[in-house]
This record gives C-alpha cells, sequence and structure tokens, in this order.
C-alpha cells in the first residue's frame, strides 16, 4: 500500500488519533516537570496559525475526505504548505510541555508519531492536489516548502481574500477542546 493510500484512510480519522496522548498527558501529568507558561504560550500560537490558515483555506479544512475547490497560495500559505498542520503540532506540543506528563519521553513520542502521522497525510493531499491543480501544484512545490516556513513570502495564482470571522467559527470545536483540555489538566494538578 502506498504512503498516499496509507495517508488518506489516516486523513478520515485524524480527528481521533490524538485522544489517546491527550489522556495519557492528563493521566500522567506532574507538576513537577510541567511547562504551563510555555505550554499555553505554544498552544496559543498554534491556534492562532490555525486561524490564520483557515481564514484563508476556508471550511474544506474540516471535511471528512481530502478535497480543495481552488489552490491557495497565499496568507500563511505563502510561506508553508502546510501551516494548519504547524498550528496543530504546536498545540500538542504545549499541551505536553505543559502537562509535563512522563518527562521528556511524551514530547519525544508525540514529535515523532505526529509526523509520521503528517507525512502520510500531506502525501495523500500531494496527490490529490497534483491531479487536481497539475502544473500550478508542481511550481508551488518547487517554490513553498512543505513544512518549514521560508521567510520570503512567495505568492502564486489568484489570491485568495482572508475571512477571519469564518475561520474563528470553524476553530470553535477546536478552542472549545483546548479549553477544555486545559481545564481538566488544571483541575488535576489543583486535586489530584
Amino acid at each position: 500500500m502506498k504512503a498516499s493510500e496509507i495517508g488518506r484512510k489516516i486523513f478520515k480519522i485524524r480527528g481521533y488519533l490524538g485522544i489517546p496522548f491527550f489522556v495519557v498527558a492528563i493521566a500522567f501529568a506532574s507538576r513537577e516537570h510541567a511547562m504551563i507558561g510555555l505550554g499555553l504560550v505554544l498552544t496559543s500560537l498554534g491556534e492562532t496559525v490555525r486561524i490564520w490558515s483557515v481564514a484563508y483555506s476556508g471550511r474544506t479544512t474540516r471535511a471528512r475526505s481530502i478535497t480543495a475547490k481552488v489552490l491557495v497560495t497565499n496568507g500563511p500559505y505563502g510561506f508553508t504548505r502546510n501551516p494548519i498542520y504547524i498550528g496543530n503540532f504546536l498545540i500538542g506540543l504545549g499541551f505536553a510541555l505543559a502537562s509535563g506528563a512522563l518527562w521528556p519521553y511524551l514530547v519525544v513520542a508525540y514529535t515523532v508519531l505526529f509526523w509520521i502521522e503528517y507525512y502520510l497525510i500531506i502525501r495523500a493531499e500531494e496527490d490529490f492536489l497534483l491531479q487536481k491543480f497539475g502544473k500550478l501544484f508542481e511550481l508551488y512545490m518547487r517554490l513553498v516548502p512543505r513544512i518549514i516556513p521560508k521567510l520570503k513570502f512567495i505568492p502564486l495564482g489568484k489570491p485568495t481574500r482572508p475571512n477571519f470571522k469564518d475561520a474563528i467559527l470553524s476553530e470553535r470545536s477546536t478552542l472549545i477542546q483546548i479549553v477544555g483540555v486545559y481545564l481538566v489538566l488544571f483541575l488535576r494538578f489543583r486535586f489530584c
């Protein structure tokens, strides 16, 4: 089975794959190793990146199957092809640090497993986008890095207008989940 085929299967359930991580982080939370301030900063930065990204890409990022009406190449997508995944990574990393759970093994395991999962998803998305947008996506792949952002903005194609109001509404469930897991973590620190 090709990486992109595995990635399509993972894409459909990606919203659930982090649950075991958050359960372990809360169950083994350690005030001794907790870096709550740094964790909150990274989680906030991650969600900010997500909102900025969704403002350009729209609600298609919530789909259960890989889809795209247009190839978005401006906003954060002019720096990196996968800004939402960078935001996701920062949210989880922030929570791992805030919990201090199984220090430093949970942070290492989270990092490795996250990037394996998203490497496969990205491969599936790239196959889809190559089929749909052809040479424009090939050019985009050559100019804009997959993950590590370039410091220089590279605009391609027709610019997409950001809709921050819609992005915040789309991110409502993510924001609720972030507040919820941090609330459970703080209750765990307070009463256990």
